[in-house]
């Protein structure tokens, strides 16, 4: 609180009474793409998945004259909620092959460590 003696509300009070409809400006650095036409476009191309990584919506903003870091785009996504998503990595398993290593499964299934130890497992 800068003022400890006067309340929050008189202050605000005062200020209407007195400054009107004066606009507080926010303090801050100023938003690289808060250019009309840049925004709404960028986010579109995103929502469309034409521009769908930091690194395609960086050249595109460079097009228009924007130059921005790939660090700030990515703080951008993050913060209007485009999170990174990838695809789950499986190993492709044939169906052929799937069938045998089942059987395979099912058959070794109560080996115990003893009897693995007796097999020799060599690439030659």
């Amino acid at each position: 609180k800068l003022y400890p003696i006067i309340s929050l509300s008189t202050l605000t009070r005062y200020r209407k009474q007195y400054l009107g409809d004066v606009k507080i400006v926010k303090g801050g650095r100023p938003n690289k793409i808060s250019k009309k036409p840049t925004k709404p476009y960028t986010a579109r191309q995103l929502r469309t998945d034409r521009l769908n990584v930091p690194k395609g919506i960086q050249e595109h903003l460079k097009m228009e004259g924007v130059d921005m870091s790939l660090r700030g785009i990515r703080k951008g996504f993050k913060k209007r909620g485009f999170n990174a998503k990838r695809d789950i990595k499986t190993n492709f398993v044939s169906k052929g092959n799937k069938a045998e290593r089942y059987a395979c499964a099912k058959k070794y299934k109560n080996y115990t460590l003893i009897d693995w130890h007796q097999w020799v497992i060599s690439d030659e």
